[in-house]
């Protein structure tokens, strides 16, 4: 049995559920921190996709896709907009699914699960692909949201106006900024990761440290990513490793029982509201 727990790919799953479950609760609770919002639905959020994309990119294609096809049913089920089927599918399941795609532009495997430093495995692909990729897979949902304008929401353009152009700029109005703010998030979150200072961790964490600690675990993003990188990283100090696991287990209830809620009330919960 030990033998099981310490094999590379046994842990790799580990680490891959674990990280995918708290980067769906992130990117589905960034997308309600909505920046503005379209009359027709979309919006411009608050880098709501980025956790999803850094999953794909640290997980590989497989597990990209798999946490992304939840993600799209989150979002059709949480304040989701449902006219038939093929809307659905158009503007949610293909769409938000795309964003998995980021994954096959990933590291090799081998590569990947010998990095058990989880952000690490950023280092292994360069920041232009990182880029790029993310406005391809950006892209490939405006297609998405481009077609479904063209078909379901016709009338809503104006008289005289192309329906293909009112399709365009309507849903490029919100998708484009959204791009622009998640691949600006991405190079803040490639700056503070990238130093070498991690690599000569001590085991003893100062109080200084400590205070630094819990407040980068506050920054929307940077911090969860990091809390994910404290929990499996074994270079780690043992009492933040310890620390960082059992507030990843709250984080990850809480999450799971506000979806649930969510859920039953068929629209983002609200406590006290």
């Amino acid at each position: 049995m030990s033998n099981q727990l310490t094999h590379p790919n046994y842990r790799e799953r580990i680490m891959a559920v674990a990280a995918g479950g708290i980067c769906l609760a992130l990117a589905e609770v960034l997308s309600l921190v909505k920046i503005f919002e379209m009359p027709q639905g979309g919006s411009v959020t608050l880098a709501s996709m980025l956790p999803i994309i850094l999953y794909a990119f640290c997980f590989g294609p497989v597990w990209g896709i798999a946490v992304a096809f939840l993600y799209s049913l989150l979002q059709t089920f949480i304040g989701g907009y449902i006219l038939s089927p093929m809307q659905v599918l158009l503007d949610y399941t293909l769409a938000f699914t795309a964003l998995g795609f980021a994954g096959f532009f990933a590291a090799r495997a081998k590569d990947r699960i010998e990095e058990s430093n989880i952000l690490h495995r950023l280092r292994l692909i360069p920041e232009w692909k990182m880029t790029v990729v993310t406005f391809g897979v950006v892209a490939i949902r405006l297609l998405c949201s481009f077609l479904s304008g063209i078909i379901f929401y016709a009338d809503y353009a104006p008289e005289g106006q192309a329906v293909w152009i009112y399709s365009l700029i309507y849903n490029g109005s919100f998708l484009l900024p959204e791009a622009i703010i998640t691949v600006s998030v991405l190079f803040v979150l490639l700056g503070s990761l990238f130093f070498k200072k991690e690599e000569a961790e001590v085991i003893s964490v100062s109080y200084p440290r400590w205070l630094l600690t819990f407040l980068i675990a506050l920054i929307p993003i940077i911090g969860q990513v990091y809390l994910i990188v404290w929990a499996f990283d074994k270079k780690n100090s043992p009492s933040r490793r310890t620390w960082a696991q059992a507030v990843l287990t709250l984080l990850g209830a809480l999450s799971v029982l506000w979806i649930l809620l969510s859920l039953i009330h068929k629209s983002p919960y609200i406590p006290f509201g």
